[in-house]
């Protein structure tokens, strides 16, 4: 009766390290992976944006200075004429 408790235990140990190898092999085989590429899509993305937002921060830069040089070079003509 003894050993019939101990093998029971045993196959029950070995179904539920079974189960637990089944559970690390789909987060190493498939969770792991999949939330990497979503990091990776994310990361891409807001790096994408930061470009974007540094060329549009240069443009409007761009044309600030310009309105600036254009007021100046009027305000100029106006006084020297």
């Amino acid at each position: 009766a003894e050993l019939a408790e101990v093998e029971n235990s045993v196959y029950r140990l070995a179904d539920a390290i079974k189960k637990t190898q089944k559970r690390a092999n789909a987060l190493k085989n498939i969770m792991i992976p999949r939330f990497a590429a979503t990091v990776k899509f994310i990361t891409e993305a807001l790096e994408e944006k930061d470009r974007e937002e540094f060329s549009r921060m240069k443009i409007i830069k761009a044309q600030k200075q310009k309105a600036q040089r254009l007021a100046e070079e009027e305000k100029a003509a106006n006084v020297a004429s």
